[in-house]
Parts: structure tokens; sequence; C-alpha cells
């Protein structure tokens, strides 16, 4: 071990430990930031396919509420035929159930 008259330090690498050690740091610090990476595109695609699955959650959700105004429209249609005599309280219903589901 060397000194300086500065206060700096050094010593011979003879076995290559040092640089080794310095390679084995740069090789811990790049596996570190490879796996950050992973971990945001993990994070990404959970992040992405949320919200696909939210999207289609809300498209299931219309098409049902369409349906449920869809089914009150006919049995609104469905008791003013009744009242005119076109269609049996039966047809009623049968409506009533299809909007009560």
């Amino acid at each position: 071990l060397y000194s300086a008259g500065f206060d700096a330090t050094w010593e011979i690498d003879v076995f290559g430990q040092v640089r080794r050690s310095v390679e084995a740091a740069r090789a811990g610090t790049e596996a570190a930031r490879w796996q950050m990476r992973d971990g945001e595109v993990t994070l990404t695609a959970e992040i992405a396919a949320d919200y696909v699955q939210l999207r289609a959650d809300q498209a299931r959700l219309k098409i049902l509420a369409d349906q449920e105004k869809s089914q009150r429209e006919t049995l609104a249609l469905t008791l003013a035929r009744a009242r005119t005599g076109f269609v049996t309280e039966l047809d009623v219903n049968q409506q009533q159930q299809l909007v009560a589901q």
C-alpha cells in the first residue's frame, strides 16, 4: 500500500481483485436497472389489462342498460295493446317477467 502526500492511497492490483470488484459492482447495478425495467413493463402490462377489462365491463353495462330500456318500452307497448284488446293478460305478464329479470 502506497500513500502520496496529499492523502491519496492506492494499491497494486496484481491479481485483478479491485478490477473484478468494480466490474461486479457495475454488473450488480446493471442487473438492478434491468429488474426495475422488468417491474415497469409488468406494471404497465397489468394497468393495460385492467383498463381493457374496465372498458369491456363498461360496454357490458351499456348493453344491459339498453336491453332494460327496450324491455320497458316493450312492456309499455304491450300494456297499451292490452288496453285495446290486441293482446291477452298473459302477454302482459310475460313481458312484466322479462322486465323484472
